[in-house]
């Protein structure tokens, strides 16, 4: 990645997207959208996104989540796997939900809109009912 990240991220984005799994067709805009958002970070600081992912110790910050919190992580993720990551962390929130997305990998945001922007919808919902009614 640091010699050339442009390279790295265009081999991942089959990967990314999973286009076997997708309830719906990845466009070349969408492609070209994660790409354009991947490059416009600045190296260091996601080496330092990686870094603080493998190494550092966060489960007292998650154990102390307290508001309702949505996890949504596809289940064919390669780069986040389902079992080491957010399924780990919905554990650690006292008030999380875990949704998954079977098929999807991390860019779900595209391949799997519609069922997550329902799922976003009710837990929206049910958050600021619950909040109306205390």
């Amino acid at each position: 990645m640091i010699e050339d990240r442009a390279h790295t991220f265009l081999d991942s984005l089959d990967l990314f997207f999973n286009p076997e799994g997708a309830e719906h067709p990845v466009m070349e805009g969408a492609r070209g959208w994660i790409m354009d958002l991947s490059l416009r970070n600045p190296l260091v600081p996601m080496l330092e996104i990686y870094r603080t992912r493998f190494f550092e110790d966060v489960r007292a910050d998650m154990s102390a989540f307290t508001m309702p919190t949505l996890l949504v992580h596809g289940e064919a993720d390669v780069f986040a796997p389902l079992t080491a990551t957010a399924a780990r962390v919905q554990r650690m929130i006292c008030n999380g939900r875990l949704n998954t997305y079977p098929g999807a990998s991390h860019g779900l945001m595209c391949t799997h809109r519609k069922s997550l922007n329902r799922d976003l919808g009710e837990f929206l919902k049910g958050a600021l009912g619950r909040r109306a009614a205390a």
